[in-house]
């Protein structure tokens, strides 16, 4: 015969057996920190790349500031035939930057957000000025990676103070390669 007991034992040690399994199934799909780090660098380069189309046009320095960007802040390297890919896809579907800002903001800490918006910003001010639509873009980039409107003014500030410096540093390379004459 079954008592009250046996049978509290056993459900809980059922119970015991679904927990740890959830541990366990949780532990599992938590990314590593290599996988997080790879997600950084796909959102953060998507959103680059959104924000390039919104204007629908890719200029050479977008291309060139993503390519620099990918490689140096974020250790990835991407080829123009991938790049025009993700940017038909953001150029085709208009709601895909704020679905892909919110996906990067869940994996960033402040200062990761920061840094994909200062990057987003150095995108959109590649050729020398900010239209009305790419400035609008950056604010709801903002607002998605859950940062404040001071916090975008302050990285719309630092990349264009940016992007001037590598415009510089990169006519003073071609007047130095220039032969004298």
């Amino acid at each position: 015969m079954i008592t009250y007991g046996a049978i509290a034992v056993g459900f809980f040690m059922m119970l015991k057996g679904f927990m740890t399994n959830s541990a366990h199934r949780k532990k599992a799909s938590e990314p590593t920190e290599a996988e997080r780090r790879e997600r950084v660098a796909n959102g953060a380069i998507r959103v680059m790349l959104g924000v390039a189309a919104v204007d629908g046009k890719f200029a050479g320095n977008e291309k060139v500031i993503i390519t620099a960007l990918a490689r140096d802040a974020y250790g990835y390297s991407i080829d123009e035939e991938t790049m025009d890919k993700i940017l038909a896809q953001f150029v085709a579907d208009k709601a895909a930057l704020p679905r892909e800002a919110r996906a990067l903001g869940m994996l960033l800490d402040p200062d990761g957000a920061r840094a994909v918006l200062k990057h987003a910003a150095m995108v959109a001010c590649s050729d020398g000025e900010l239209s009305l639509e790419e400035d609008d873009k950056l604010h709801q980039l903002a607002l998605a990676l859950n940062l404040s409107a001071e916090t975008w003014t302050a990285q719309k500030k630092a990349a264009f103070a940016e992007i001037q410096r590598i415009v510089l540093e990169q006519r003073q390379a071609r007047e130095a390669a220039q032969p004298a004459g």
